[in-house]
């Protein structure tokens, strides 16, 4: 717009002279008529304000990794008159790593035209990708005048999905205590165990008598039933450390790595515990996973996460809210290893066979009795999580 404005003003000025040195009736007749032109503009743009009209049309939001994906943005023109150039500013910020795309696209519309645009943005890495209009700005068609709309359009996130694989073999085969169960109670569902009381709720046909909650039955004049324990085997934790990685490959081996793997226990009948940080608001979460489809509801949830702090770690947080459980495996995926980790691990880990994942080309093989670390290269995720170590060699 400044650009149409100051050649505008040249046009004038070279007018202006050409009618003073040749003293022309006709050149001065245009030059008062052009200056007339601007005051039209203004007028026109004053129509236009409020006409043009934004809403998403986008449907589909999880994408596939390292595409350019086209996001449905619906335009309607609800007045008789045609637009400029209309700049539309838009962005998409990856919420891991805080980063931030920006992206412009120009259109222009007739009178009482409805169309859908795309706006392109790269998906470069797993993770999750809100994708936000900032600010439209609608131009008359001499592009001197334009007035800016601030729309109230909700983000769209986007989710972009892991490469999940499923390794042949895995280290805790070599774990005498891989296949032990736990004495740990299920939190949401009933089971059959006598040993352990999950709630009382109120009777059906079909209970058992043997069933019946007599005292309270007694107490509330209506027959109440026991709910019976599940027990389940909750002897692996896995813990993703979400510390900024240096590049987006690193990013995208961690997501890999760590869905992969909890696929893996879940497929070979370990339920387990897969527990992350939100950094943003130093906030631990963690989550039973007990079926496959588990895994794919938990990837939106990681995906919201932030970067934890350098001085925050999972492991010394995790132990800090949950000192008295005890795991016979630990699998801790992280960007890298360091002796303060180490120290954490052991503190968290007792006896636990403990094997460590790090995206980092840095990190060597290290193997002890009840202790394993292993690095994950991008490509090579399915055969570094098998823990050969003839496939990690860098």
């Amino acid at each position: 717009m400044r650009k149409n404005r100051f050649f505008y003003g040249i046009y004038l000025i070279v007018i202006l002279y050409l009618s003073m040195i040749y003293f022309d009736y006709g050149l001065y007749v245009i030059f008062y008529s052009s200056l007339v032109v601007p005051v039209i503009a203004f007028i026109y743009s004053l129509c236009l304000r409020k006409k043009v009209v934004f809403a998403w049309a986008q449907t589909e939001t999880n994408v596939t990794r390292g595409t350019k994906t086209g996001i449905a943005l619906g335009v309607r023109n609800l007045s008789i008159l045609p637009t400029g150039v209309t700049e539309i500013c838009f962005s998409g910020t990856d919420v891991l790593l805080n980063s931030t795309q920006q992206k412009k696209k120009r259109i222009a519309l007739c009178g009482h035209e409805t169309t859908t645009e795309s706006l392109t943005i790269q998906m470069n890495h797993s993770g999750m990708m809100r994708v936000s209009v900032n600010s439209v700005r609608v131009c008359e068609p001499l592009g001197l005048f334009s007035h800016t709309i601030k729309l109230n359009l909700d983000p769209v996130t986007f989710i972009i999905m892991p490469d999940i694989c499923e390794p042949e073999s895995m280290p805790w085969e070599h774990n005498p205590y891989a296949y032990v169960e736990e004495e740990v109670y299920s939190t949401v569902k009933p089971g059959d165990d006598p040993s352990e009381l999950f709630g009382v709720r109120e009777y059906m046909p079909g209970d058992k008598q043997n069933r019946v909650h007599w005292n309270l039955t007694a107490k509330q004049d209506e027959m109440m039933v026991k709910q019976l324990g599940l027990p389940i085997d909750c002897a692996a934790l896995v813990l993703l450390e979400l510390h900024k990685p240096d590049d987006d490959a690193t990013v995208d081996v961690l997501y890999d790595a760590v869905f992969s793997l909890s696929l893996k226990l879940v497929l070979t009948g370990h339920r387990h515990w897969f527990a992350w940080m939100d950094g943003e608001r130093s906030t631990l979460y963690r989550e039973l996973v007990e079926e496959e489809e588990q895994v794919y509801a938990l990837i939106p949830r990681v995906f919201a996460a932030c970067c934890s702090r350098q001085d925050c770690s999972i492991t010394s947080t995790y132990y800090a809210n949950y000192p008295r459980e005890r795991f016979r495996n630990i699998f801790y995926v992280t960007s890298g290893i360091d002796d303060r980790d180490r120290e954490n691990l052991k503190e968290l880990a007792g006896d636990a066979y403990v094997v460590c994942y790090a995206a980092n080309r840095e990190i060597t093989g290290k193997s002890e009795r009840e202790w394993k670390e292993i690095a994950v290269r991008p490509g090579h995720v399915a055969g570094d999580l098998s823990g050969n170590p003839e496939e990690v060699s860098l």
